[in-house]
């Protein structure tokens, strides 16, 4: 072996044992890392990009999917630490699934802690990774930003590699804003609005997409209540959708779709139910997808009334029973319900005419007999009369449209004399005043029968409560007596026997004046001196003729309300400073004078400014954190509330301007100057302002500071330094250009990255607290800070961030973006 091959096996010894060191080193390096949570990405290592599908910006459906599609590619692989895609996922999103394609990367919610969702690739080596799809639920509207996705390395990565800095991007992210009621307008009604069970009406609902986004496909329901669903059509400008419900009480429409400004149209027929009241259709428009669940306008629904016209039920009495229009259901007299209205809206179910004939009347009982078509009922009105040939239970139902019904049932009795007639002697009140309430009557007489026995008022039936024999109690409703008149009071007995009394009349009086009660003025106080002013006088039974008096002499009064007055004061009457009585007075009938008089104070007169509220610290050119209140006060610091004439002006005290809203002049309301939106336009402390007005003496406020505003960001400040290369320690400097931003001084503020700690150019020296460094102009608005001598030495190896403060007048800029500059 030669001498020179010896030297080369030895040198490449030599280079084995530094490689193992090395790895050696590394592997100690990289357990320290993870250790101690420090940054183990550094930026530039990992290039990662998200897509979001659909992209920020969009209006989706609550409930549907998201997907981010995750692209990344090594550069610089981490040593010995596996490398993790994190999703800090922000709040209206749930976690479905997350895959690579082909397989290979495990995504795991709630990793590492909960809210986030973790992707593994594990130990890698450069070059692209595995691309992973992630998938969630839109549970409300819900915002992703870059900052919530990163690139880190081990368990415990410090310093994570986000899309919000650097070469990584997330450019989708934005918010999705799911579908509402403020979105997609709902609403729907009835055609025709008001029918008779049994008939049908075409309902109309609409959803309107008003969101500017198209909604994508979904389903929608009308979901009724007494109706059943007989027919349904879907209509849009685009997708209809599938209509569905018959024999239900719920049409639907599914995969329908509307674009913007599209509506979609659900039009249902609907049969109204057989119900025992003639209970109304209620609707209720769904869209669970668009977040609408709206009630829509109520489908009104009658029954056919039927009323027994005759005064006797017994065997061997024709009983005849007409429809007709009643209002409540009186056993053995009438059944609540609408009168026909001769149209196809109500047909008979078994002879299909638009007036009911005796087929489309059913008569049941022990003793029916032969049914006729009744005579001397109303206009366009039917019915049937028959003779029982028997006591019993009896029934008459009328058949309407497709399965509407109503019956009357009627007890008939067995003989002419079972019940006796009724007749009236007394009512006890004979008489009401109107607009008084409801009331109980009380009617005495004779032949009255528990169960069989009713009031009558003008012939309508009253509520009415069997006493004995001779005594009737009967509700009469406020209705009854709103006017002044007259009624008349009847007792009527159902057979068998029985009938109708002899009536009695009941007198409707006008009502007397109440006594009228005071509880507030308005003002109740106002300075001596003062000129003539309006006064409003709350209470209660005040009446068109009432009249305000002042120390028992009448103002002049306008009548506002049962509760209000307004009266004029002169002048006069507050010349000197004291107090008044003031009262109300009804005139006859009734009427009187209220009892407690409400007392109006007579203040001395204004004097003097006095601050309420104190101004309070602001920063300059924005609105103090408490604005100035001026009241004027007596020399007893009363607010003289009556002065709404007053000028008030505020002027500043120290170095600066003020302004407020509106202006430095206010003129009060209730003796108050409220100002607002005042300001000072620069820095300082111990600040006063000023407040004065004509003939008062002047107030000056507390002391205030005011801080300067925080510097604005400008994309016209950018670093001249490279932050993608390590720059020379031996030529340092720090350099910005201002751009278009004409300043007259700049300073730099140099942060180490890695304690925090502010470079000190006069000392020469690293410290904990912020310095500003004055920079040097140079040319075409450029500023720059070097670095000479043993001072470089303090940037060995580190890593600074550079902070422009630039003045342009007497506004502060910082640059919008602050890099990170790596010094070798």
């Amino acid at each position: 072996m030669t001498m020179m091959a010896l030297t080369r096996k030895r040198h490449r010894a030599l280079h084995l044992w530094a490689l193992a060191l090395g790895m050696l080193l590394a592997g100690t390096v990289g357990l320290g890392l993870r250790g101690s949570q420090v940054a183990a990405i550094a930026e530039g290592d990992v290039q990662f990009t998200v897509v979001q599908s659909p992209a920020g910006g969009s209006m989706v459906q609550a409930g549907s999917t998201v997907t981010f599609d995750v692209a990344a590619s090594v550069t610089t692989a981490p040593v010995g630490l596996p490398v993790h895609f994190e999703f800090d996922y922000p709040a209206g999103l749930s976690f479905v699934s997350g895959n690579s394609t082909p397989a290979g990367v495990t995504c795991v919610n709630n990793s590492p802690e909960a809210g986030k969702a973790r992707c593994s690739y594990g130990l890698v080596g450069t070059g692209p990774r595995l691309p992973v799809t992630l998938t969630f639920l839109v549970n409300a509207t819900t915002t992703t930003a870059p900052g919530q996705v990163a690139i880190v390395a081990g368990d415990s990565d410090g310093g994570p590699d986000t899309a919000a800095t650097g070469d990584d991007s997330f450019a989708t992210a934005g918010t999705l804003t799911v579908f509402s009621p403020s979105t997609i307008t709902a609403g729907g009604g009835g055609s025709p609005p008001l029918i008779f069970e049994g008939a049908s009406t075409t309902y109309t609902a609409t959803l309107a997409n008003i969101s500017g986004f198209p909604t994508g496909s979904f389903s929608s329901a009308v979901v009724f209540t007494n109706a059943t669903v007989t027919g349904v059509t879907c209509t849009t400008g685009g997708a209809n959708g599938a209509p569905g419900g018959l024999g239900t009480p719920s049409a639907t429409c599914s995969g329908s779709s509307l674009a913007n400004g599209e509506t979609l149209t659900i039009t249902v027929t609907v049969a109204a139910a057989n119900t025992g009241d003639g209970a109304d259709i209620t609707a209720t428009i769904s869209a669970p997808g668009l977040g609408i669940s709206q009630a829509g306008t109520p489908v009104s629904v009658d029954e056919l009334g039927l009323d027994f016209t005759g005064a006797t039920l017994q065997a061997g009495t024709a009983i005849t029973v007409c429809s007709s229009l009643v209002a409540a259901d009186v056993a053995n007299d009438a059944a609540a319900g609408a009168a026909q209205p001769g149209s196809s809206a109500l047909i008979g179910q078994v002879s299909l005419s638009p007036l009911l004939t005796t087929a489309d009347f059913q008569v049941s009982g022990p003793g029916a007999g032969a049914v006729s078509s009744a005579a001397g009922c109303g206009a366009n009105q039917s019915g049937v009369t028959f003779t029982p040939s028997a006591a019993g239970a009896y029934s008459v139902t009328a058949l309407y449209n497709t399965g509407g019904t109503n019956g009357l049932s009627l007890t008939v009795g067995g003989g002419p004399s079972n019940n006796p007639a009724p007749t009236v002697s007394l009512l006890s009140p004979s008489t009401a005043n109107a607009g008084s309430g409801t009331f109980t009557l009380t009617v005495t007489g004779t032949g009255f029968v528990s169960g069989a026995s009713t009031v009558r008022w003008n012939g309508a039936p009253l509520a009415t409560t069997y006493i004995s024999p001779t005594v009737l109690d009967a509700s009469v409703p406020a209705a009854n007596i709103l006017s002044p008149g007259a009624a008349t009071v009847t007792v009527f007995t159902a057979a068998p026997g029985g009938g109708t009394s002899n009536s009695a009349g009941f007198t409707i009086s006008a009502a007397p004046n109440p006594v009228p009660t005071l509880s507030v003025l308005s003002p109740s106080t106002v300075g001596a001196g003062s000129a003539q002013f309006s006064m409003t006088v709350t209470g209660t039974n005040f009446v068109a003729g009432s009249v305000v008096q002042w120390n028992g002499a009448s103002l002049a009064t306008t009548y506002g309300s049962p509760t209000s007055l307004t009266a004029t004061v002169p002048a006069a009457s507050v010349a000197s400073a004291g107090a008044a009585n003031v009262t109300v007075f009804n005139p006859a009938p009734g009427g009187g004078v209220s009892v407690t008089p409400q007392v109006f104070t007579i203040s001395a007169g204004a004097t003097k400014l006095t601050f309420t509220t104190q101004p309070g610290a602001g920063v300059a050119g924005s609105a103090l954190a408490a604005q100035p209140v001026v009241a004027v006060q007596t020399a007893a610091n009363a607010t003289v509330v009556s002065d709404s004439t007053t000028v008030v002006t505020l002027s500043l005290n120290g170095t600066g301007t003020l302004s407020c809203t509106g202006g430095l002049a206010k003129t009060v309301s209730a003796g108050v100057a409220s100002f607002s939106g005042c300001a000072v336009n620069q820095a300082g402390s111990a600040f006063t302002i000023t407040a004065t007005a004509s003939g008062l003496t002047s107030a000056t406020s507390g002391t205030f500071d005011v801080t300067a505003a925080p510097p604005t960001s400008s994309t016209q400040i950018t670093v001249s330094n490279p932050a993608n290369a390590p720059i020379p320690r031996s030529r340092l400097a720090f350099a910005i250009s201002t751009g278009s931003l004409d300043a007259s001084a700049v300073s730099f503020i140099l942060r180490r990255v890695s304690d925090g700690k502010y470079w000190n150019h006069a000392s020469g020296a690293w410290q904990t607290e912020l310095v500003l460094n004055a920079a040097v102009e140079g040319t075409s608005n450029s500023w720059s800070l070097s670095i000479d001598g043993e001072a470089r030495r303090e940037f060995a190896n580190t890593e600074v961030t550079l902070e422009a403060r630039v003045i342009v007048g007497s506004t502060v800029y910082v640059n919008a973006t602050v890099p990170e500059l790596t010094i070798r």
